[in-house]
């Protein structure tokens, strides 16, 4: 560049790095508004099917536990559908 250029491009104001502050606060707002609480949603979601399945496996081994005892003492078996 000629001195020239590089002092017209001394006194303008923005460039590149300006531009991409820019582009960084837009895509901040669509990540705040659109992405994260998809995402949270998600999250949620899943810890609470990890809840729901660690809920059931514990009705189930206490429904096993139940079954060792009625079988032991004769009796009939009432199951939840555990596998």
């Amino acid at each position: 560049m000629s001195k020239r250029q590089v002092a017209h491009n001394l006194k303008i104001e923005g460039g590149f790095f300006g531009m991409l502050a820019g582009l960084a606060a837009k895509a901040l707002l669509f990540l705040a508004k659109t992405v994260l609480p998809t995402l949270a949603t998600g999250a949620l979601s899943g810890v609470g099917s990890a809840l729901a399945q660690k809920q059931q496996k514990r009705r189930c081994e206490m429904d096993s536990i139940s079954k060792k005892s009625q079988i032991s003492q004769g009796l009939k078996l009432a199951g939840r559908g555990c596998i």
